[in-house]
């Protein structure tokens, strides 16, 4: 994944708000816009951020929607964030279907901040905008035309 996160945040009687905005493309070729609100708790503080975003594993787009766990460190101009994405899931066993709930792997955000030094723990709901497979779909008819003319 290629995005950019932009945000915000403030602590208030132990309770931590915080919304970012992500500019996000993805190894598939699918982008768009995740507006994330959060609410947590938090040291006392509030700040800007800017950061670089790096999923795990087989993080995409697609599961960055919805909700997820995140803590926040930023220290000076430095900060940073380990997010959790959350998924629900279903299966059947002798005693009949049950549903599950899992992580994908972490996401981990770098970047500079602005205000006060904080350590916040937040659940968030990611919503999608503008998600569109442009990208991914120039990649696959140049990768097919390279294929065509060298096979």
């Amino acid at each position: 994944m290629t995005p950019l996160i932009f945000g915000g945040g403030f602590s208030y009687n132990g309770l931590h708000y915080s919304l970012s905005i992500g500019l996000i493309a993805d190894s598939n070729g699918t982008s768009g816009i995740l507006i994330t609100p959060e609410i947590g708790i938090g040291t006392p503080g509030a700040g800007l951020f800017a950061r670089g975003l790096y999923g795990a594993g087989d993080n995409t787009f697609d599961t960055l929607v919805g909700l997820g766990f995140s803590s926040s460190l930023s220290l000076g101009r430095f900060s940073s964030s380990v997010s959790f994405p959350l998924y629900q899931g279903s299966g059947c066993d002798a005693k009949g279907e049950y549903e599950t709930l899992g992580s994908y792997p972490p996401v981990f955000e770098l970047g500079y901040g602005l205000g006060r030094s904080q350590l916040t723990g937040t659940i968030g709901n990611s919503f999608q905008y503008g998600r569109n497979t442009t990208l991914g779909d120039i990649g696959n008819s140049v990768g097919s035309s390279f294929y065509e003319f060298f096979h």
